[in-house]
């Protein structure tokens, strides 16, 4: 983004034209990223090289639809073309071919399911209403939303996240429980990086049916338990030392955050540790940029959910009880922090 900082040459009206044409043409870029992973583009070429033709005889489309599209893909740096031969690059080979050490298909084919009800925004911002089901009810009844939901949720959580809780340390915890888990993906990491530690992955029966294939597949089913539960209604238990909050807390509005802040607090024992993993806002609510857009997606899918700021989440830790909270901002993406307290 082009801005005019006092001192230093005047941003140019065709440089702000330029700004203003790259926003509006966002969406040209990510639909091209969204069909060429539904179309399983790199998965086609993880092995190697292929024609637009060759691939297009595969898939029995037209060749010009198909050379359109890889050419849009090499334009963005999905593809590298040398003569008529189109090679995955390294970020197409290790985020987005199903075997790649760092696959996020899932996640970038559930942000594309994000794109029509982006659409609606501003007519949301008229009625004051989700332009869909409300994300809860999704969550809860839908089991293919809920299938595409959770492993976009494992996706994301082996990078940023993995990035975020690399700076946590729980020497002599021995319980974790992971509330609104999802994938029970920290709770693995965690519990491989803590020998003496086990989970419990508290969340929604539909998506624990889900945990437990992930949790299987990891081979950690006796480190790693579930237990099937609504954070809203249900008690989360006693005997904790560590709860777990991680990126959920924006999906819930500010009372609903501190019921559930109180509840984990029920669930330790005695200087027992709390840890909140999460995308906050700056001060000013306008950064960093995931955050900022983050809230206001959540407009389209929750009633009050909403990003919140490290300061108000630490006051809020607060009034729940925990003593010294703190903030840690390991990601070099500035999107993911960790506020730590401890049950007094």
């Amino acid at each position: 983004m082009i801005l005019h900082t006092p001192g230093v040459k005047k941003t140019s009206d065709r440089e702000l034209r330029q700004q203003l044409m790259e926003l509006a043409l966002g969406y040209w870029r990510s639909q091209v990223l969204f069909a060429a992973t539904e179309l399983g583009v790199f998965d086609a070429l993880h092995a190697g090289g292929l024609t637009a033709l060759a691939l297009a005889k595969r898939w029995g489309r037209s060749y010009e639809h198909v050379l359109r599209l890889l050419n849009a893909c090499a334009a963005l740096g999905l593809l590298d073309k040398q003569g008529d031969c189109f090679t995955n690059t390294r970020l197409a080979q290790q985020f987005l071919v199903q075997t790649g050490p760092e696959f996020m298909g899932h996640w970038v084919q559930f942000m594309s399911t994000s794109y029509a009800p982006w659409g609606g925004l501003a007519d949301t911002i008229r009625r004051g209403e989700p332009i869909q089901q409300e994300g809860h009810a999704q969550i809860g009844e839908g089991q293919d939303f809920t299938r595409d939901l959770i492993l976009a949720m494992h996706d994301y959580a082996r990078g940023p996240g993995r990035l975020a809780l690399s700076a946590l340390d729980l020497p002599g915890r021995r319980r974790l429980l992971d509330v609104g888990g999802g994938p029970g993906t920290y709770s693995a990491l965690l519990v491989r990086r803590n020998p003496e530690l086990s989970a419990v992955v508290f969340d929604l029966p539909p998506v624990l049916e889900i945990t437990r294939e992930l949790i299987d597949a990891a081979g950690l089913a006796d480190r790693v338990a579930l237990q099937p539960g609504s954070y809203l209604v249900d008690e989360l238990g006693a005997g904790y030392d560590v709860v777990l909050l991680s990126n959920m807390l924006h999906q819930e509005d500010p009372d609903t955050v501190l019921r559930l802040l109180r509840k984990a607090y029920a669930a330790l024992t005695d200087g027992g540790q709390l840890v909140i993993q999460g995308a906050f806002l700056d001060a000013a609510e306008t950064g960093p940029m995931w955050p900022v857009l983050q809230s206001l997606q959540l407009l389209l899918f929750y009633r009050g959910g909403r990003a919140y700021s490290i300061d108000e989440t630490l006051a809020m830790a607060s009034e729940a009880g925990f003593a010294n909270p703190v903030a840690r901002k390991p990601s070099l993406l500035s999107a993911e922090s960790l506020v730590l307290a401890t049950k007094k």
